[in-house]
């Protein structure tokens, strides 16, 4: 079999990555699967092989880009957006339709993939800070669950215990949290608080009372968290019968990309992975983000409130209609005859959306707050 990971699936480079060094480890190096980024097919939006276009636009593109991006960088306040350096390219060599859509493809292929944001949020002096690691990229056969399998080996692990308050006034933490039975208790003599930032930011229907508010306890803290945000990155899985396995002229390619249309946003189904060419099986993984997904789902939800199969169904059917664009002489199955998994990050209660991302106004140094302990002494 093969796990289809509703969050984390990639270990993007494994030379020096604490990640891939837990999988070793755990002895799980014969479980991973090597993709390849450069195994790649691109079409436009009418569906016509766009590799030539790609390649007529890319080098020259890169090289202008970075030039752009390095100078307005290195200018930079810490108020200053990602989209400053966007604008600045798109005023001085973006001219046709197809310069704006050759370039949105290249942009969020580049960078706005990796922030889960418009570029109107995302600082343009600090947004490329977090660590990257080189070599190839891996992805888990039995899934990423292997490497909390290994880290909680020999703990006692309580799940389904819905934390409620945190109330350290006293020299022991005292955890309040909800489970089966009611209302529960815990002492702890150290709490290390994994929420996640939407949680902390109020994103979510789940809240923590903490016994003394973050903002009265730490205020550096409490500014850290304002000025950090958490973007939004969700999946469709499709799993089609074996006899529609419509993508066959692409089935030994690992990404099928296409360039966005001209009143299209980018992260709108932009890139699907082909799990068939790893497992055999006839799934394909779509990948949504930033503004785009929120409003997807937005709609979804104001469509048919209240009812998750259908807002999922909702989702799931924009992403084969983009299938079928893509593949115009093909037969793409109808939503009725496919399943589905989907992810809506942002809608999860215990988590308000998918990884954290340097907004405009962070530093460095909100990251660095938010991993300092709080003492009972404060």
């Amino acid at each position: 079999g093969f796990a289809l990971d509703r969050g984390a699936s990639w270990i993007h480079g494994i030379e020096g990555s604490p990640i891939f060094e837990l999988v070793t480890a755990a002895d799980k190096r014969g479980d991973i699967i090597v993709t390849n980024q450069e195994s790649s097919v691109t079409y436009d939006a009418n569906g016509n092989n766009a590799d030539e276009r790609v390649g007529e636009f890319w080098d020259e593109m890169d090289k202008n880009f970075k030039e752009i991006y390095d100078e307005k960088k290195s200018e930079a306040g810490d108020d200053d957006s990602f989209e400053l350096a966007v604008k600045e390219y798109m005023d001085k060599y973006v001219k046709t339709e197809e310069d704006t859509e050759n370039f949105y493809y290249y942009v969020y292929w580049q960078y706005v993939l990796d922030d889960a944001a418009d570029a109107k949020y995302v600082s343009l002096k600090y947004r490329d800070q977090f660590a990257e690691y080189p070599s190839v990229e891996v992805a888990f056969r039995s899934g990423y669950h292997q490497v909390i399998d290994y880290l909680e080996y020999g703990l006692d692990i309580q799940k389904e215990h819905v934390v409620t308050k945190m109330d350290y006034s006293n020299p022991e933490v005292i955890v309040s949290f909800q489970d089966a039975a009611g209302e529960q208790t815990s002492l702890a003599d150290y709490v290390v608080s994994t929420l996640p930032l939407g949680v902390l930011k109020g994103k979510t229907e789940t809240k923590v009372v903490f016994s003394q508010s973050i903002k009265d306890k730490s205020p550096k803290k409490q500014n850290a968290i304002d000025h950090l945000d958490i973007g939004v990155y969700n999946k469709v899985y499709y799993i089609f019968d074996e006899k529609d396995v419509f993508w066959k002229v692409d089935k030994d390619k690992d990404w099928i990309s296409r360039i966005p249309g001209k009143d299209e946003k980018m992260g709108q189904w932009d890139v699907f992975f082909n799990f068939y060419k790893y497992t055999g099986k006839p799934i394909l993984l779509a990948f949504n983000s930033g503004n785009y997904s929120r409003q997807l789902n937005e709609e979804a939800s104001a469509k048919y409130p209240q009812e998750k199969k259908k807002q999922d169904e909702y989702i799931a059917n924009k992403g084969l209609e983009i299938l079928q664009k893509i593949y115009p002489n093909e037969t793409v199955p109808p939503i009725s005859n496919v399943k589905t998994l989907v992810t809506t990050w942002e809608r999860e209660p215990y988590f308000g959306g998918s990884f954290s991302y340097f907004t405009k106004g962070a530093t460095p140094s909100d990251f660095d707050e938010l991993a300092r302990p709080l003492s009972n002494a404060d």
